[in-house]
């Protein structure tokens, strides 16, 4: 058994949001230093240094000895963490920075020590630091790294002295911070020749009680907010167009809409991830008016028909990307003569009257040969959950009513597929199969595309080389 992160290949260009463990909403992992394990690259610029894969050895010139990786990524003015690994060659101090000298010192002797700034290191194995300092972002992002010989950064060096590095490392730690890779269980995530954005792994979600895991953050729509300055909201008008919108944020004020809409008003529950309130409204097209009063943090509006995970504003919108999640076929087991399906999760979806509104998996080698499992929307089957294979052109499907339009709701759904069958299993109920198939298409080498158009959290997912009969779909849709 592998976990979906290990054999799926994700990707999402850009950054995104997800609730913590603790109930605070975080960025999910990601670098924005390239080639984070190979300073001899060109992206690291040189002076006064010459540079190994994991080495800097300061030259006999007098001046500055630092690299700089400049990545290029045009970032807002908030809070990053330009962070390091580091161990003496020769040097035992260093300074790391974004450029302007604004950065922290740090000493690597013993338990290691902050000398300036408002820096953090702690000690690792093997006499190696990690050196971390957190300040306000230039308008592109960058991370610099200099030797001091202990009165500056400006002296003639000797040739040989330098420091071993390795892990270099920036992200974005305004909101609540970055939740950490699980891969390495802290904030590191390696790189090469692009920045790295990872998928949003354990990802939570109030119960009522609690914050609960549920697994893989997924959301195939690009989504824009149109407020600016969201995170804490002053009154503004936007330009909109004559479609559903959803406003959604949280805190104790009252969002009051005016101009093209005058739904609402939206009035806040409370602090915190769990006290978020949302309004959905298709205005007319023209400016729309939201008048504030009282405290409205981390909201968000956006031309869709639910509310999306929170995308951070300062003066102009922000687009987040939209996430792709592939598993090769290579990674998917295959026997020929059937397969069994089984994935659990949450969705948040609304009725838009078209069949399939999701597809939570797509398995296409072409037009004419298919595996799916969807859910539609379309007249009267709202909600209804359908397995469905297409072979050599022949469409089969079997589905049922299943669930109703909402914001994280509940769903387990299994489906079995083979030449001369198929069907489907919701939440521990098996449906009436359909015998009249007489063909399986052969997805052998066709890569399987999870999320193909879903909005939600994928906390189990699983394929069976084989049928494992009405029974078992049951069985694994509890």
């Amino acid at each position: 058994m592998s976990n979906l992160s290990d054999i799926a290949t994700h990707t999402r260009a850009g950054n995104a949001t997800m609730v913590d463990s603790d109930g605070v909403l975080k960025w999910a992992p990601h670098n924005l230093v390239k080639y984070s394990e190979q300073f001899d690259n060109a992206d690291w610029s040189k002076i006064g240094v010459t540079a190994g894969a994991d080495f800097l050895t300061e030259d006999t010139s007098t001046g500055n000895h630092r690299v700089l990786n400049i990545t290029g990524i045009s970032v807002p003015a908030v809070l990053h963490t330009n962070a390091i690994e580091v161990k003496p060659k020769g040097r035992t101090r260093v300074r790391i920075t974004n450029n302007n000298l604004a950065g922290s010192t740090f000493d690597l002797v013993g338990s290691g020590s902050v000398v300036s700034g408002a820096g953090t290191i702690t000690a690792l194995q093997d006499g190696w630091y990690r050196i971390s300092s957190e300040l306000v972002s230039p308008t592109t992002e960058r991370l610099v790294l200099y030797l001091d010989n202990g009165t500056g950064l400006s002296y003639t060096g000797d040739g040989v002295s330098g420091i071993y590095i390795r892990n270099a490392h920036l992200y974005r730690s305004d909101l609540g911070g970055m939740v950490n890779n699980p891969s390495t269980g802290d904030s590191y995530v390696p790189t090469t020749s692009a920045a790295v954005y990872l998928p949003r792994v354990g990802h939570h979600i109030y119960n009522g009680s609690a914050w609960v895991d549920e697994g893989y953050f997924h959301e195939s729509e690009a989504r824009t907010n149109l407020l600016l300055n969201s995170g804490t909201l002053s009154t503004q008008s936007v330009t909109v167009t004559a479609v559903p919108h959803t406003l959604h944020f949280t805190g104790t004020g009252t969002i009051t809409l005016s101009g093209v809409s005058t739904a609402g008003p939206l009035v806040g529950t409370g602090t915190g991830e769990n006290n978020r309130v949302s309004l959905t409204f298709t205005p007319t097209a023209g400016t729309l008016t939201a008048t504030v009063s009282g405290t409205v943090t981390n909201v968000q509006l956006e031309a869709a028909s639910t509310p999306s995970s929170y995308i951070p504003t300062s003066g102009s919108t922000v687009t987040r990307a939209e996430d792709t999640m592939t598993i090769p076929a290579v990674n998917m087991p295959w026997s020929g003569s059937a397969v069994s399906i089984q994935m659990e999760g949450t969705m948040t979806y609304a009725d838009l009257g078209v069949g399939p509104q999701f597809e939570f998996l797509r398995w296409k080698q072409d037009a004419n040969n298919e595996i799916g499992l969807w859910l539609n929307t379309d007249t009267t089957r709202v909600g209804d959950f359908f397995a469905v294979q297409q072979a050599a052109g022949v469409f089969d499907a079997v589905g049922s009513p299943a669930y109703s339009p909402g914001i994280n709701v509940p769903f387990n759904i299994a489906s079995r597929h083979g030449s001369t069958f198929i069907n489907g299993a919701v939440d521990g109920t098996a449906l009436t199969a359909n015998t009249t198939p007489t063909a399986l298409p052969d997805l052998s080498a066709t890569d399987m595309q999870i999320g193909f158009d879903f909005m939600g959290t994928i906390k189990q997912f699983r394929v069976w080389a084989d049928d494992i009969g009405d029974a078992g779909i049951a069985e694994a849709s509890v």
